[in-house]
């Protein structure tokens, strides 16, 4: 049986790129096929449409502008689009309705969820629960 994680993540969240490292660790020991399906999360969804200044703000988590700027336009082309509008909306209410509060989130077989960025360990031992629950 293959197993599934849906992973809720928000690309500005510091956490979630240690959790997904922490993920992939996990599925290389775990050894057998794992799909990963990612979803957004957008942490602030009351920011106003025209943003607000952030500069000092993502030069420190980021490291440069130069860095946070190609994060915008990779973000931009999404957001520039109804259909990618829509896409993170419908992900937000989805999250939502399960009650995520915090990124990143894991959702391993659609049963079994993880919060924060946990070690391979947790990963490993979920894995495990949810081939045996089947």
């Amino acid at each position: 049986m293959t197993l599934s994680v849906d992973v809720i993540s928000d690309v500005i969240c510091p956490w979630c790129p240690l959790g997904k490292r922490r993920l992939e660790k996990a599925i290389v020991s775990y050894g057998k096929p794992v799909t990963v399906c990612w979803h957004p999360f957008q942490r602030n969804p009351t920011m106003p449409a025209d943003g607000i200044s952030r500069r000092e703000y993502r030069i420190g988590k980021f490291g440069s502008w130069e860095s946070s700027m190609e994060l915008d336009a990779n973000i931009e082309a999404t957001l520039n689009s109804d259909e990618g509008m829509d896409a993170i909306k419908e992900a937000g209410d989805h999250a939502r309705r399960l009650q995520v509060e915090g990124v990143p989130f894991f959702i391993v077989n659609r049963e079994i969820t993880l919060s924060v960025a946990q070690s391979p360990e947790v990963f490993l031992a979920a894995f495990n629960q949810a081939i045996g629950s089947t």
